[in-house]
């Protein structure tokens, strides 16, 4: 088991390596890039993600799940070349459709979007972001499926680095605002394009087949709800919000929104590995049953852990890297980061699903879920502004994960041996910790708060040590003693 949860974990750090190194950069970047854009400029960046992540589950055609099922199905390597450049190739056709109609209809969409055509021009440019990123995925899932890790993450790493330094030049040197940071993204889209395409052409040959072209449609179709209802949960708020509160208030939003979603490095890392590790047992499911329960308990102790941290040093990280307008945005990073954590949840929990083959399951749990997260929106958003749209969305993705485990349950569908007493005694230290941190940030002085945060992170990792057995504490203690050797 050691040797399999250690292949994981290496998958988990190195796909998330590349990430994380750009994303810190960003973070590091925010008392500048706070200077030169306002809360409403933040705000009308929101939205425009806001219409990248409602357009691409539509134009993406489900292909980031069914690739995977047609890659893998066979594993001959003519097959597997195939399966990338025959999804590649309708995925062009999709993002050039999509691209003429954002430009085509630009004005109605900034209506729809601002209740305002003023930003018609944004639309225009950050339509054609859209469709680079429908293209990028195909490539990089090629990397992943193949586990050329380091691959993945020097392309992505370096895409990264080129990315955020275009936003700067655009944003801070060159005055841009909005416009130059859509400007540096669309940039870095083509960047990140042109580095994948460029190692996956290399690496394989072009084959189209249409044959393969039907499979991936009719697993992909049934995948397109699931990826409306998922961005239905993840961004829903922010527009919600912006017509019950303003841009302003969506640019606070999204500032916490960014900070908190560093969690999707580690969530998203996590779920990159997971999927080829999950399907590499395909036809050992009784061997895995004991290995994946120990996955699912290690995952929450070192991923809950991390996602704790979040709620007890957002209000210290804010005041030290925003300007004033944006540190109240603090109040929404834990509920963020917690929403990310259990995305990764969820993920655990499709395994049976996948391995039955039946992921309209899957989708009907997402658009459960995704009806919850509108009627909480409704209900939080006009009374708690951001803080509702943080709340709602959390609150969705907990309904997720409740309700996936429900049907692995009710259809009898393939799962883990779970270790749910130890993992029920962390949830209920994890909720005891997130909401004290939360309720000492609001009523104490900012200074104040910020000294007693790591008093606070230090209790919760000693009741988390107690939670640990015998044999988990001496591996991270002969660990310790190997870092310090």
């Amino acid at each position: 088991m050691k040797k399999h949860l250690t292949r994981l974990l290496k998958g988990t750090w190195v796909y998330g390596t590349g990430r994380t190194i750009g994303l810190v950069i960003s973070f590091l970047l925010l008392p500048v890039f706070t200077s030169y854009l306002t809360p409403k400029d933040y705000g009308i960046i929101s939205i425009l993600g806001f219409i990248t992540f409602l357009v691409n589950p539509i134009f993406g055609l489900g292909f980031g799940v069914s690739l995977g099922l047609v890659y893998f199905d066979g594993g001959e390597v003519t097959r597997k070349h195939e399966a990338t450049w025959t999804a590649f190739s309708i995925l062009l056709a999709s993002a050039c459709l999509l691209a003429s109609l954002g430009f085509i209809f630009s004005k109605e969409i900034s209506y729809v979007a601002f209740q305002t055509s003023i930003y018609s021009h944004y639309i225009r440019l950050y339509v054609m972001v859209a469709a680079l990123g429908i293209l990028i995925p195909p490539l990089q899932q090629f990397l992943q499926f193949e586990e050329r890790a380091k691959t993945f993450v020097i392309l992505t790493l370096a895409s990264s680095l080129i990315t955020i330094g275009l936003n700067v030049v655009f944003v801070v040197f060159l005055s841009r605002g909005v416009e130059g940071w859509i400007i540096g993204t669309l940039l870095g889209a083509l960047v990140t394009f042109i580095l994948f395409f460029l190692v996956t052409i290399s690496s394989t040959r072009f084959r189209v087949n249409l044959s393969v072209g039907k499979e991936l449609l009719k697993h992909g179709y049934p995948m397109i709800p699931g990826f409306a209802f998922l961005f239905i949960m993840g961004s829903s708020g922010k527009y919600m919000l912006q017509l019950f509160r303003g841009l302003e208030e969506v640019g606070i939003y999204a500032i916490g929104y960014n900070m908190g979603n560093i969690m999707m490095l580690a969530a998203g890392a996590f779920k990159s590995a997971w999927y080829p590790f999950f399907q590499s047992f395909v036809n050992e499911k009784e061997r895995a049953k004991a290995l994946f329960g120990s996955v699912f308990t290690y995952y929450v102790f070192a991923f809950g852990t991390l996602s704790v941290l979040f709620f007890i040093f957002a209000r210290p990280v804010t005041l030290i890297m925003t300007k004033q307008a944006f540190h109240e945005s603090y109040k929404v990073i834990g509920m963020v980061a917690l929403s990310q954590f259990l995305i990764g949840v969820s993920s655990i929990f499709l395994t049976g699903v996948y391995y039955a083959k039946k992921i309209y399951l899957a989708s009907a749990a997402q658009f459960i879920a995704s009806v919850a997260v509108l009627i909480l929106n409704v209900l939080l958003i006009p009374a708690f502004g951001y803080i509702g749209a943080a709340a709602a969305m959390m609150l969705g993705f907990l309904f997720l994960a409740a309700v996936q485990e429900g049907i692995n349950i009710t259809k009898k569908l393939w799962m883990p041996r779970y270790e749910w007493g130890r993992v029920a005694r962390f949830i209920t230290l994890y909720v005891f910790v997130a909401a004290l941190s939360f309720f000492l940030g609001a009523r104490l002085p900012g200074m104040a708060y910020t000294a007693i945060s790591p008093a606070i992170a230090l209790v919760f990792l000693a009741f988390m040590w107690l939670i640990l057995s015998r044999k988990e504490k001496d591996y991270l203690l002969g660990y310790v003693s190997k870092l310090k050797g």
